[in-house]
């Protein structure tokens, strides 16, 4: 994944990936279940920005940060139509985050398929700094079987067909260990979850709902 790419790809709204309006199902039943109250919380790779506004809308004092600014620009838009104060910034998850503070929830959407095996504890190692004791992370990313991707026979490693971006997609236990590699103890797991795309494609993913421990 490069900022070059991203922006590129958000040289015009509504990426493959962004639903309008639709914040994530599986967000939106935490939150209406009380599993997570409302708090400080961070959108990893917020792209446009509706989980964000979905958690704004909801009482929690939302940070959104993407690598893309073209993303960040059009999240400020959105968020300014829908009546919300979000912190939307422009940031390089694997560059040095403390000037983010820390977090009660951070949530992320299918970022971590695009983090390659290389750079993934880096990335967890920097969410474990900002994510306080007690806090929750949420997780959604492609499993090894995504249909979407051409299914296990595909291999780990894909290209999402519409935008060229390499996509990572592990079996569902590599993706578990990677999280309790640190300090994230998983609490709760939703194997091959269905999600398509706007191209109406349909993806396998799993989702780990995790709580920093120490």
């Amino acid at each position: 994944m490069s900022k070059e790419q991203l922006e590129k790809i958000y040289q015009k709204r509504h990426a493959v990936w962004t639903l309008k309006n639709t914040p994530s199902r599986e967000l939106r039943s935490i939150v209406s279940c009380e599993v997570v109250n409302p708090c400080r919380a961070i959108d990893l790779g917020c792209g446009e920005g509706y989980n964000s506004i979905y958690l704004a809308l909801n009482g929690f004092d939302v940070t959104g940060v993407d690598i893309s600014e073209n993303a960040i620009a059009y999240a400020k838009e959105n968020a300014g139509e829908h009546g919300v104060n979000i912190d939307f910034r422009s940031i390089d998850l694997l560059d040095n985050l403390d000037e983010l503070g820390k977090f009660g929830f951070g949530f992320e959407w299918a970022l971590l398929s695009q983090i390659m095996p290389e750079e993934r504890k880096r990335y967890m190692k920097n969410l474990a700094k900002i994510i306080k004791e007690d806090g929750f992370y949420f997780s959604y990313s492609f499993n090894i079987k995504s249909e979407g991707f051409g299914g296990s026979k595909k291999g780990k490693y894909r290209t999402e067909g519409a935008t060229g971006l390499p996509v990572y997609c592990p079996p569902t236990e590599e993706t578990r260990e990677l999280i309790e590699s640190t300090d994230f103890k998983i609490k709760m797991v939703g194997k091959d979850i269905k999600f398509r795309d706007n191209n109406g494609v349909i993806h396998n993913g799993n989702y780990f709902l995790s709580k920093r421990t120490r």
